[in-house]
């Protein structure tokens, strides 16, 4: 599969050029490839590559742009470079925030993906804090039914229960899990 993503970034630069979208989009995916292979430095150098050609050739705040700068900020945290991952992911949610509503899919994603990381250094405050604004956002601009609105409902039940705040968890998973069966 190695050589064949190779043969298929030399062609696709080749024929389409190095900034087009189809071509930074095999670009990650040989990221991808790379990481499951425990090659993490190779990685890391393509997750770096479609970022910055995203971001010289789209604006900062353009979703591709932004949705490069998610990919590699998650590529650290899988990497448990919680430092690097915290840097791009919370760059990536202030940007969204800045430009889009916080009511946008791609915001509320990129919020979520910041409590994560959160959640998983078991830094709860913080990712209570996140998990709690894209709980509302859903909420407000989807209804409780939405399966939006009801997977961060359930996230915020698994945080409380984390916490061991079983009182809370119990409420948000009650609604969660009648939001689901409607």
């Amino acid at each position: 599969a190695d050589k064949s993503y190779q043969l298929a970034i030399g062609i696709s630069e080749h024929e389409l050029g190095p900034t087009h979208s189809s071509h930074l989009h095999v670009l990650k995916k040989m990221g991808l490839l790379l990481e499951q292979q425990g090659k993490y430095a190779k990685a890391e150098e393509k997750f770096v590559e479609v970022w910055k050609t995203n971001e010289r050739i789209h604006a900062e705040e353009d979703r591709k742009t932004l949705d490069s700068l998610r990919s590699l900020g998650n590529f650290y945290a899988r990497q448990l470079k919680y430092d690097q991952a915290e840097g791009r992911l919370r760059q990536a949610a202030e940007i969204y925030r800045e430009t889009y509503t916080t009511g946008d899919p791609d915001t509320l994603v990129a919020i979520y993906e910041l409590g994560s990381l959160f959640l998983s250094q078991a830094k709860f405050d913080e990712a209570e804090t996140l998990f709690q604004e894209v709980f509302n956002s859903s909420l407000i601009d989807f209804g409780s039914n939405h399966p939006s609105t009801l997977q961060a409902q359930s996230m915020m039940a698994w945080l409380f229960a984390e916490r061991a705040k079983y009182s809370e968890a119990t409420v948000y998973y009650k609604e969660a899990i009648e939001g689901y069966r409607e």
